[in-house]
């Protein structure tokens, strides 16, 4: 009976909080995000090399079940380079991570206010994350269009002096 509450609890603080991402990331990216959405579909980025950027993002977006949404292709982007799941505490961690590698929006503050409220218990994981963040060069303004054909795994070389990063 523990179990099924807990569950329970689980299951409405993460529909809690994806119902806000929902209802606010539209006027998020209408209002908030300037610049134009990529001409890049899920389908098209599979045709670059295996190795690429593109061909990983297309890769997630596929195995999520994911189209890119329009002025939002970063996030994605960020779940591609970083590794982190989509589980609502991955999807929490991560902006953790960018916050720490220097990302700053009113938007982030308030994802990550509700998010700390609704899911203390991995107060750890996101403090952990957020470290990672501040130990990663800056990375989060790139334009990601324009290295869609970079290699992947020299992209992570860059950033963490390795080839695949977990935290």
């Amino acid at each position: 009976m523990q179990s099924t509450f807990n569950y329970n609890i689980m299951n409405i603080r993460t529909t809690l909080l994806v119902w806000l991402y929902d209802i606010s990331k539209k006027a998020y990216a209408q209002y908030f995000k300037k610049q134009a959405p990529w001409k890049a579909t899920r389908q098209s980025l599979l045709f670059y090399p295996k190795d690429s950027l593109a061909y990983a993002l297309g890769m997630f977006l596929t195995k999520n079940n994911f189209t890119m949404e329009a002025k939002l292709e970063s996030h994605d982007v960020f779940h591609t380079i970083i590794g982190f799941d989509t589980k609502i505490q991955d999807e929490l961690a991560m902006q953790y991570f960018l916050m720490g590698n220097g990302k700053r929006s009113v938007y982030m503050f308030l994802v990550l206010i509700s998010g700390s409220f609704l899911f203390p218990e991995h107060w750890i994981y996101f403090k952990k994350s957020y470290r990672k963040g501040k130990e990663t060069p800056p990375f989060y303004h790139w334009n990601f269009e324009k290295m869609l054909a970079i290699s992947l795994q020299k992209i992570q070389q860059i950033l963490f002096n390795q080839s695949i990063y977990t935290l």
